[in-house]
């Protein structure tokens, strides 16, 4: 008798990978890491005919999202008494990733078009360097250090 693989660890694998995908592009929004095309506008328009440019790709995304954040909720709920194959919860779960990611990535394009750059972004913090990350104990080989600023 061989080993066999749970029923339902395929059906959570492609849940869990879902929501982690559409929660992971709200971040990579924030920290703006996504695709853009600023080579383009930064090589060949003037500054300020490229910061229009900007807040009209933002506006197109700003309008995307908020349609698939509503066509989500819709498809969401149109498939909430549908079942999973192998595990007893519904199908809208699947479904619910995409209105609530798309929801948390229009927030996120909100403010980059309010304010020009996403204001909660750690991009722009200031990075400790590595001269100043000292061992606190170097007998014993354990390797929490401390900041030295």
């Amino acid at each position: 008798m061989g080993l066999r693989a749970f029923p339902w660890g395929d059906e959570l694998i492609r849940l869990t990978s879902l929501w982690v995908s559409f929660m992971a592009a709200s971040l990579a929004a924030k920290e703006g890491l996504h695709l853009c095309v600023s080579f383009l506008i930064e090589k060949h328009m003037p500054k300020k005919l490229g910061n229009i440019v900007r807040k009209i790709a933002n506006l197109v995304v700003v309008a995307t999202l908020g349609y698939l954040t509503y066509f989500g909720i819709l498809r969401t709920m149109d498939n909430i008494q549908t079942s999973l194959l192998n595990v007893k919860m519904s199908m809208a779960w699947f479904y619910a990733a995409i209105p609530v990611g798309c929801f948390y990535l229009l927030i996120d394009y909100v403010l980059i078009l309010i304010y020009g750059e996403h204001p909660f972004s750690k991009k722009n913090e200031v990075q400790c360097p590595q001269e100043s990350i000292i061992p606190l104990d170097k007998d014993d080989g354990n390797t929490r250090t401390a900041n030295i600023t």
